[in-house]
């Protein structure tokens, strides 16, 4: 029989993380991934959290997540009803209040919210501490312009902010989460519109641009981005339309969409 826990703990640990580096990752938290290795799910609200969950941490380690999926269906199968024998006197049964919350979608909301909440608050000191005097001309790197929603016009290029190079262009990955409904994705490279529909959960773009990549979204707290690998922080405000360039910064002007 199928051990979902066993099968996802050797394979994390195959790869030599701990649970605090793999909710770094995927922003699962440690808590409810520690629970899913002890094949405890009573923390979820139910089972479709709970697939999605598992298939989502599954599709992480590289793990097949079709028999754990099939092992959750049994572990969530109602148990056959046993045959009812009278019983004198019995007292009537009171009806226990359903619990307001589950416990392990709760740390996951939390660890959200504060990893949210730190974001803003370096964004806003990053913002706060910089010089007013123009520094050093930096290297050629990514810069990144937030702005807030679909532009209706093009835009100027945007101003370099980063010093860290980037030579060889621009590779963006989107991945939306597996929790979350169907989002509208709108990328733009180099001037092509290169993707613009509703994208479903658990889908994973990649796109690569000589000047630079924009991407808009109708809901910035569905998706996930890396640039040239390395993970970005939340797009903006959740549940809020946003749009992002994230471009190479050389002297070529970035071309009319």
């Amino acid at each position: 029989m199928t051990d979902i826990g066993e099968i996802l703990r050797e394979k994390r640990e195959a790869r030599g993380l701990s649970a605090e580096e793999a909710e770094a990752e995927t922003k699962l938290a440690a808590g409810s991934i520690r629970a899913v290795e002890d094949n405890r799910f009573d923390g979820f609200r139910n089972k479709v959290y709970a697939r999605a969950f598992v298939r989502d941490y599954a599709n992480y380690l590289a793990v097949d997540p079709k028999p754990l999926l099939d092992r959750l269906d049994e572990i969530y199968a109602p148990p056959a009803e046993a045959a009812e024998e009278p019983e004198e006197d019995a007292p009537e049964e009171i009806p226990a209040l359903p619990e307001k919350n589950a416990p392990g979608l709760d740390r996951v909301v939390i660890s959200f919210a504060v990893f949210l909440l730190l974001a803003l608050i370096c964004y806003g000191v990053s913002r706060y501490n910089r010089p007013s005097s123009p520094a050093p001309a930096p290297e050629p790197a990514v810069s990144l312009q937030t702005e807030p929603g679909p532009p209706s016009v093009p835009e100027a290029p945007a101003q370099p902010e980063t010093a860290k190079k980037y030579a060889e262009g621009v590779t963006v990955s989107v991945k939306t989460f597996a929790w979350y409904p169907a989002t509208h994705l709108r990328i733009v490279v180099d001037g092509v519109v290169k993707y613009n529909q509703s994208t479903g959960p658990a889908a994973c773009l990649e796109y690569t641009g000589k000047t630079y990549v924009k991407i808009y979204t109708d809901n910035s707290d569905h998706i996930q981005i890396r640039v040239n690998g390395r993970l970005e922080d939340s797009m903006g405000a959740p549940g809020k339309p946003v749009t992002k360039y994230y471009q190479v910064n050389t002297p070529e002007t970035r071309p009319a969409e």
